[in-house]
């Protein structure tokens, strides 16, 4: 068999050494690397650039670089700037990034409350990071806000969206935690996880039992806002009959205009 130059090799990786030309998947695959990879000096010549747009633009493209270690000080950088607008690109980076020591970087960047109107930013990107550390923290968090069941918490609803991301990527403790804090004391937070579970199921071929049960339970809650929460996300999965589905309309229509009127 003719030996294959390793400079032909390194020009046309389609090529390999046993003479057998990759297959359409593995070329594929090859392309797509290739093509991303491609992206990487865009990504270190934008991230810091002072143009939203372009910066935007090298933010979204973290997502193809999951885990990639190259980026980590790059995203150090970003956190630690004095300017809050790269601050944010920062955490909304680290979360596409998805690596663990991101949560690391976020839990000490929420810990230092420097820049505490940024908190939302950093609960959601930690959701995208997701994991089991990212889940314990969030839940701990989450919990933490719902202290006060008799009122509404902008930073606990967050926290759920957060736990909600985890469950989303196949996370059984995250979606466990949405089934078993529809039950809580605060029907803000019943009313969340309601809301929450429409988002996880949506677009899926089976709704669990249990999920259903669930939300069958909820429809009879005490509290008027987790009623309307629980018949949205029924309707959104299975889908409400006329009857009941004018019913919610009703409901909503009460619903928005007593918050108007607040």
């Amino acid at each position: 068999m003719t030996e294959i130059p390793d400079d032909l090799e390194e020009l046309d990786p389609t090529v390999s050494r046993d003479n057998d030309p990759l297959d359409q998947d593995e070329e594929e695959r090859f392309d797509r690397a290739s093509s991303e990879e491609s992206y990487f000096p865009f990504i270190l010549q934008y991230l810091f650039s002072l143009e939203e747009d372009k910066r935007e633009a090298a933010v979204h493209l973290i997502s193809h670089f999951e885990c990639d270690e190259r980026l980590e000080q790059p995203l150090l950088k970003l956190l630690n700037a004095n300017d809050e607008k790269f601050v944010l690109s920062g955490i909304q980076a680290v979360g596409l990034w998805r690596h663990s020591d991101g949560m690391t970087h976020l839990k000490a960047l929420l810990a230092k409350n420097q820049y505490p109107h940024l908190e939302e930013e950093i609960i959601i990107a930690m959701g995208n990071i997701g994991g089991i550390e990212g889940f314990r923290f969030l839940k701990d968090y989450t919990l933490s806000r719902f202290q006060d069941i008799a009122v509404e918490s902008p930073m606990g609803m967050v926290g759920v969206e957060g736990i909600t991301q985890i469950a989303m990527h196949g996370n059984v403790e995250a979606l466990q935690f949405l089934i078993d804090h529809c039950r809580h004391p605060s029907w803000n937070l019943r009313e969340t996880c309601a809301d929450s579970l429409s988002v996880v199921f949506q677009g899926k071929e089976e709704l669990p039992k249990s999920v259903y049960n669930m939300l069958i339970e909820l429809t009879k809650d005490d509290n008027k806002d987790v009623r309307i929460a629980a018949y949205v996300s029924l309707d959104e999965l299975i889908g409400l009959d006329e009857k009941n589905r004018d019913i919610l309309l009703d409901a909503r229509k009460k619903q928005i205009l007593n918050k108007i009127s607040n």
